[in-house]
């Protein structure tokens, strides 16, 4: 892998690697990770893509959110808020000027491509998330006690000193138990995680992303940004994966005007449980929509 560094307007530095060394005249994928994750939640896609024509015909690029692995924290006074997480991805691809990019988003990266997707319908040729299905929303009743919890978490942050890992093996064994991965995808995903001096661990992650939100978007604002996503998206399951995102696949498919889904042996961890299925699915999808993107050329040029 190659290790990619974007500084944006904002100060903030994303840290990531590319799959193949980048070229600019490529399509390019921009791989987005769950909550408390990270870009290595790719590495298993990346080793199957390796043996896929798909690794040379696309820029791979799979990137660490702010507070996350290798990128920037926020400042002291800032927090991490959906909306401030689609304007990272906004300022990044705004900044590089890219013209040409698939989403792939795994859990938090899937709700914030599925907004990115709706404000940048000019720039996103194609949306495609695992184990999520848009924003997530609540009651606007819920407004009040969203807030009181949201803020009893922050004062909890400020005024706790932090617990440090106490060893890796108890590290591994923990995000084994909150997420049904085994061992060796654990401990890839935490390696990205923490730092390492000697035998002392110590979190890379900022402790404010585990504070709760302020405001959650209303079930009617979530079905205004989809409506608002008009290229094709495709939605991976898996099968021992999130309830919440099985309903949500039912009652908002209707909101997208373009929209396929597709079950996976796994848990809500389907895309590392099953790379070489996902390689297949991508091949399949992407070379769909290559073939439509030379289509539309074709009829420019006639």
């Amino acid at each position: 892998m190659i290790a990619q560094q974007y500084d944006l307007p904002t100060g903030l530095t994303l840290a990531g690697f590319s799959l193949v060394p980048w070229q600019d005249n490529k399509p390019i994928v921009l791989c987005t990770h769950g909550w408390l994750d990270n870009a290595n939640t790719w590495l298993p896609l990346f080793g199957e893509l390796k043996q896929s024509a798909l690794a040379s015909e696309y820029n791979w690029l799979a990137l660490d959110f702010a507070g996350h692995g290798n990128s920037s924290h926020r400042s002291l006074d800032a927090h991490y808020h959906h909306t401030d997480y689609v304007f990272d991805l906004y300022a990044l691809i705004q900044s590089q000027q890219w013209q040409s990019v698939t989403l792939l988003g795994h859990s938090m990266g899937g709700i914030v491509s599925s907004s990115l997707a709706s404000i940048m319908p000019q720039s996103i040729e194609r949306l495609i998330c695992v184990e999520a299905m848009g924003p997530l929303s609540s009651s606007e009743k819920s407004t009040v006690e969203q807030m009181q919890n949201a803020f009893r978490s922050r004062m909890s942050v400020y005024l706790k000193t932090i617990k440090q890992p106490s060893d890796w093996e108890s590290l591994i064994k923990a995000k084994q138990n909150a997420s049904g991965l085994d061992e060796s995808h654990a401990a890839m995903i935490m390696e990205r995680n923490v730092n390492f001096s000697g035998t002392e661990i110590t979190w890379k992650t900022d402790p404010r992303l585990r504070t709760q939100s302020t405001l959650r978007f209303s079930d009617e604002q979530a079905r205004t940004i989809m409506q608002n996503v008009h290229c094709p998206v495709t939605l991976i399951m898996g099968e021992d994966g999130f309830e919440r995102v099985a309903l949500q696949a039912t009652s908002r498919q209707s909101w997208l005007s373009q929209f396929d889904s597709v079950h996976l042996p796994g848990n809500h961890y389907v895309h590392m449980q099953q790379p070489k299925a996902l390689t297949s699915l991508l091949v399949k999808h992407l070379d769909s929509l290559s073939i439509l993107q030379e289509d539309v050329i074709s009829q420019n040029q006639a």
